[in-house]
Protein backbone atom coordinates (compact mmCIF):
# COMPACT_ATOMS: atom_id res chain seq x y z
CA UNK A 1 0.00 0.00 0.00
CA UNK A 2 2.58 2.57 1.04
CA UNK A 3 5.43 0.82 -0.76
CA UNK A 4 3.70 0.81 -4.14
CA UNK A 5 3.39 -3.00 -4.17
CA UNK A 6 0.07 -4.80 -4.39
CA UNK A 7 -1.05 -6.48 -1.17
CA UNK A 8 -1.55 -10.25 -1.19
CA UNK A 9 -4.55 -11.66 0.67
CA UNK A 10 -3.89 -15.32 -0.25
CA UNK A 11 -2.97 -16.30 3.31
CA UNK A 12 -6.23 -15.01 4.86
CA UNK A 13 -8.72 -17.70 5.89
CA UNK A 14 -12.23 -17.88 7.34
CA UNK A 15 -12.15 -18.05 11.16
CA UNK A 16 -13.65 -21.28 12.50
CA UNK A 17 -13.50 -23.17 9.22
CA UNK A 18 -12.52 -26.82 9.00
CA UNK A 19 -8.83 -27.37 8.30
CA UNK A 20 -6.72 -30.46 7.71
CA UNK A 21 -3.21 -30.34 9.17
CA UNK A 22 -0.64 -32.58 7.50
CA UNK A 23 0.98 -35.21 9.73
CA UNK A 24 4.68 -35.64 8.84
CA UNK A 25 5.84 -39.08 7.68
CA UNK A 26 8.04 -39.63 10.73
CA UNK A 27 5.03 -39.14 13.05
CA UNK A 28 2.76 -41.74 11.42
CA UNK A 29 2.84 -45.33 10.26
CA UNK A 30 1.99 -46.64 6.82
CA UNK A 31 -1.73 -47.08 7.50
CA UNK A 32 -2.29 -43.96 9.62
CA UNK A 33 -4.12 -40.92 8.30
CA UNK A 34 -1.97 -38.31 6.56
CA UNK A 35 -3.89 -35.39 8.05
CA UNK A 36 -5.82 -34.35 11.16
CA UNK A 37 -9.18 -32.64 11.06
CA UNK A 38 -9.03 -29.38 13.01
CA UNK A 39 -10.67 -25.97 13.33
CA UNK A 40 -8.83 -22.84 12.20
CA UNK A 41 -8.22 -20.43 15.10
CA UNK A 42 -5.70 -17.80 14.02
CA UNK A 43 -2.48 -16.98 12.26
CA UNK A 44 0.85 -17.72 13.89
CA UNK A 45 2.33 -14.66 15.62
CA UNK A 46 6.06 -15.34 15.43
CA UNK A 47 6.42 -17.11 12.09
CA UNK A 48 4.35 -18.10 9.09
CA UNK A 49 1.82 -20.74 9.94
CA UNK A 50 -1.60 -21.33 11.43
CA UNK A 51 -2.98 -22.13 14.88
CA UNK A 52 -5.51 -24.94 14.78
CA UNK A 53 -7.65 -26.70 17.37
CA UNK A 54 -7.53 -30.48 17.22
CA UNK A 55 -11.06 -31.68 18.03
CA UNK A 56 -10.03 -35.26 18.85
CA UNK A 57 -7.04 -34.60 21.13
CA UNK A 58 -8.55 -31.29 22.39
CA UNK A 59 -5.34 -29.29 22.02
CA UNK A 60 -3.99 -26.41 19.98
CA UNK A 61 -1.48 -27.29 17.28
CA UNK A 62 0.61 -25.17 14.93
CA UNK A 63 1.19 -26.10 11.33
CA UNK A 64 2.29 -24.63 8.02
CA UNK A 65 1.02 -27.51 5.89
CA UNK A 66 -2.75 -27.03 6.06
CA UNK A 67 -5.64 -27.50 3.65
CA UNK A 68 -8.75 -25.44 4.37
CA UNK A 69 -12.44 -26.16 3.79
CA UNK A 70 -13.68 -22.61 4.12
CA UNK A 71 -17.20 -23.67 3.14
CA UNK A 72 -17.50 -25.87 6.29
CA UNK A 73 -17.56 -24.81 9.94
CA UNK A 74 -17.84 -26.69 13.22
CA UNK A 75 -21.65 -26.47 13.01
CA UNK A 76 -21.56 -28.16 9.60
CA UNK A 77 -19.27 -30.85 11.01
CA UNK A 78 -21.83 -31.68 13.71
CA UNK A 79 -24.52 -32.10 11.04
CA UNK A 80 -22.40 -34.45 8.93
CA UNK A 81 -21.45 -36.52 11.99
CA UNK A 82 -25.15 -36.99 12.80
CA UNK A 83 -25.86 -38.02 9.22
CA UNK A 84 -22.85 -40.33 9.26
CA UNK A 85 -24.00 -42.13 12.40
CA UNK A 86 -27.49 -42.49 10.93
CA UNK A 87 -26.16 -43.94 7.69
CA UNK A 88 -23.91 -46.33 9.65
CA UNK A 89 -26.97 -47.59 11.54
CA UNK A 90 -28.80 -48.02 8.25
CA UNK A 91 -25.94 -50.04 6.77
CA UNK A 92 -25.77 -52.27 9.88
CA UNK A 93 -29.52 -52.84 9.68
CA UNK A 94 -29.31 -53.83 6.02
CA UNK A 95 -26.40 -56.18 6.69
CA UNK A 96 -28.52 -58.19 9.13
CA UNK A 97 -30.75 -59.53 6.34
Amino acid sequence: MWSGKEVSYRHLRVFGCIAYAHIPKDERTKFDFKSKQCVFLSFEDEKFGYKLYDLVDKKIIRSRDVMFREDLTVKDLDKTEKLGSYSDDLVDWQDEF
